[in-house]
Parts: C-alpha cells; structure tokens; sequence
C-alpha cells in the first residue's frame, strides 16, 4: 500500500562485505519469475583466511523466504554455496530479498546478503490499484468496477475471492475478468489500505491482489490524512499537532491511541483558541524510531462512538549528520514529470508498423537461425525499460498471448538506440498470424504499443 505525500524516500544500502573482513558474500540473481511463486538462487560465501569461518543463524526480513542449508563452515581459502529459496508474494518489477545472517569472525559478526529478481504480472494492468478517495458515510456510498485482462495467459480468469477488507462488499463477474466493489456503511474512519486476494486459474501466477485505498470521513475528522512530518533527524524534538475536529460540532472524548510502527507518545490537548467540537494530538517521535522512510499508523479510539479512527503518518527520519542534497516538492515533480516523458518517449520510438514488415535492416547481430516469421525492431530511447515481449493471435481480433518467456532484455539502458531481431520457431508454415511487440518497463508497468500486424509463415 502506497501513501502519497510528496515524501523523499532514501534507500540504504546494506552493505553486505565489511571492511576488513576475510569473508565475502555476493549477492544472487533468481532472474525473472511471476508474482506469487517461488524462486532460487545460490548465495557466494568466500573465506580469504587461514582459519574457518562458521555462518548461521539466517534470518529472512520476509515471510516464506528461507535458506538451505541453514548453516555452514567456509574452509580457508575456500568457497561455499547457500541456496536462497524465495516467496515473491505481490512483487512486481524488482524482488529484494533480504537475509541477515551471523558469521563467528571478531568485529563482523552482524552480516547481510541479498536475493534479488524481476517479478512480472500476468495482469496487463501489473498491480491495479482503486483510490475511492474522501468517502462521507454520511452521503451516498461508492462503487467501482475494475476489468482484469491478460495477454499473458489465455483464457485468464478469476476463480475465488481469497479475502477482502470486511468493510467492502466484492463480486467477480461471470466472465471470471470483472471485479466489483460497494462500501458498506460500517465501514471504519479514517485512511484504509488493503487488499483484495483473488485465485486464478493460471499456472504461472496463482494469485492476483487488487489495491484499495480511501480516507473514510465520519464524524471527527484529522486535519490531514494522510499526515506528513516531513524532515525529522535523530536528536531533534520531532513533534507535530493534529487536529481533530467533530462536523456536527459537538464535543468528544479521545481514549488510548495506539502507535503501529512509529515509536513516540501521543499527548492529548484541548484546541488553542478553545472550541467545541476540537481536539489537538500531540505526536512526539522518540530517537528509538528506525532511520529511513516513515510510514506509520495512529489508532485513535473515539469512545463516545464506538470507533477507532487510523490516521496515516509518513515522514523521513535521519541522524543529525546525515547529508541530502535538495528536499524541493517542486524538483521532486520536476523529476517525475521527466521521468514519465522519457518513458513516453521510449514508447514513441518504436514504429512496429515497420518492424514487422522488415523495414529495420541495419541490425548488427546475424538473424536467428530458423525459418519462421522474423520479427525486427528498433528503439531509439531505452533508458525507462527493462525488455520486450512478444504476443500472437490467429485471427486479427485475438486472442493475443505472450509467447516468449523470458522478456527479451534491453541492450541498452540509455538513448543511443538498439536494433533487435526475434524469430517465432512455433510458427506453423502457410499459417496466417497476427503479432505485437510490448514494452516492459522497469517499473513493471507494460504498453501495447500499435494494433495487430499480419504475417504469413513461410
């Protein structure tokens, strides 16, 4: 779940080869996989003493990822493999997996490797999301309708709903590809996020999870919610109010506030100047809260009501010396917008009117060995993807699906342009098809980019 705040979010490295250590790690790559499956890859483990190294005690940040065997003795001068077993669960484009781990060399005890992937969808639509924005429960109710498509696998349908927020009525059609959502009028205050779960019929991604998120308004209502604190640094007095404030204007009592992943103290207080229907929180975060983005939750319980009301709490604590460039909301959009233009024109680039029917002619690698259709294409900006797919149809109307797995992978992360050549070998000769290139982005995002070009294999 995704809580927008014009926040910058800093990643940290984890460092996983220590200064002065006689033992190495390398990080594996399980390579391209679906959402929802499970991936191996072997850990690197290099002993550069005189004496072992003994390592145990792995332990997964993430539910369902393991490591066999369990524990090892790295001989000197030696070498030795750890197989990472992972659950890319809702992953979509990068998949990190990280694993902590204990080594019995002096100073380098605490140590850190990383699995790491690119997780596709089966889903055109990758990880669809519905904001049903600021819902007043005291008005009409929202509904929404989504449409699941995929060309990645034919015949793709919903099978059950695992699981739902109960604060949402959820049916799928009977297509097995729509999905539609009510808001019942119990639902509770404040910022939700959560999930839908549903089973599908296919092999290659078992489940799909659709995003729901809204600011439930009913009758005391935050200032802001989500809310961002912005800059916080370790050692600095990190305190905000939130003001909360009743719409039919009657006064209201605040019971015990609950803290999920913040660590700080909450102090209630009556709103300067004083007014009915008025309440201020005081949220102090302590030096204890871990360095890096802030996303937290307040559970606020409103007795008087029978409610909890959850506000949204995001920021970015760092220490006292830690060094940031710009924090501008402005550059930050600046940014984006660039970024979304660049990944447009990355779309633009590629006419596959012309690479189907053979105009590219300059491509520097020989073309695949085989007799079926030859499909060519150039692009002159690849720096917003991450490769290339292929779908066939028999009949111009499709269905269309994805008959090459892996992606193809870019050659180039930049603007200077890349030719590519791909020949279907499952092709029937004297059989009529119709093909399209999609784009992968890195983000996991795909595009269609023209209609249905026809070939007749030869």
């Amino acid at each position: 779940m995704r809580i927008a705040a014009g926040l910058v979010f800093v990643l940290l490295s984890t460092g996983a080869i220590a200064a002065g250590s006689r033992l190495a790690t390398e990080d594996c790559n399980f390579g391209e996989t679906y959402a929802f499956n499970r991936a191996e890859c072997e850990f690197t483990f290099t002993n550069a003493g005189d004496t072992p190294i003994h390592v145990s005690d792995f332990q997964p940040v993430r539910p369902g990822d393991s490591i066999e065997p369990s524990a090892a003795v790295i001989a000197p001068h030696a070498k030795a493999y750890l197989k990472a077993v992972v659950d890319t669960g809702n992953d979509i484009a990068t998949s990190r997996h990280i694993f902590h781990f204990r080594s019995d060399e002096s100073g380098h005890e605490d140590r850190v490797v990383a699995a790491r992937g690119f997780a596709l969808s089966v889903l055109d639509q990758g990880r669809p999301m519905i904001d049903l924005g600021v819902v007043e429960l005291a008005k009409d109710l929202p509904s929404h309708k989504i449409e699941l498509t995929s060309h990645d696998v034919a015949d793709f349908r919903v099978t059950k709903i695992e699981s739902a927020p109960p604060y949402l009525d959820v049916q799928f059609g009977a297509d097995g590809q729509s999905v539609t959502l009510k808001m019942r009028a119990n639902a509770p205050w404040g910022y939700q996020g959560d999930y839908i779960k549903l089973n599908t019929n296919s092999t290659l991604q078992k489940q799909v999870w659709i995003g729901v998120q809204s600011n439930i308004h009913g009758d005391v209502v935050p200032a802001a919610n989500p809310f961002n604190m912005g800059l916080m640094r370790k050692g600095n007095r990190n305190e905000v109010l939130i003001r909360l404030t009743s719409k039919s204007g009657k006064n209201f009592a605040v019971g015990p506030i609950e803290l999920e992943k913040l660590h700080g103290k909450t102090v209630i207080e009556p709103c300067q100047p004083v007014a009915d229907g008025c309440r201020m929180i005081r949220l102090r975060i302590s030096d204890e809260q871990p360095i890096g983005s802030v996303v937290g939750k307040l559970m606020v319980e409103l007795p008087g009501y029978s409610q909890r009301l959850l506000i949204a709490v995001n920021g970015l604590f760092l220490t006292k010396d830690t060094k940031i460039e710009k924090l501008d909301p402005a550059e930050l959009l600046r940014a984006q917008d660039q970024k979304k233009a660049q990944s447009s024109a990355a779309g633009a680039e590629i006419d596959i009117s012309k690479a189907l029917k053979g105009v590219v002619q300059s491509a520097d690698d020989l073309p695949p060995a085989g007799s079926g259709p030859l499909v060519k294409w150039s692009v002159m900006n690849e720096a917003a993807l991450y490769g290339y797919q292929i779908f066939r149809a028999t009949d111009e109307n499709g269905p269309f699906v994805l008959i090459n797995r892996p992606a193809i992978p870019v050659k180039k992360h930049d603007n200077t342009g890349s030719t590519y050549q791909w020949r279907d070998d499952t092709a029937v000769s004297g059989k009529t098809y119709w093909y399209f290139i999609g784009l992968l982005y890195s983000d996991g995002h795909k595009q269609q980019l023209t209609g249905p070009q026809k070939v007749v294999a030869k």
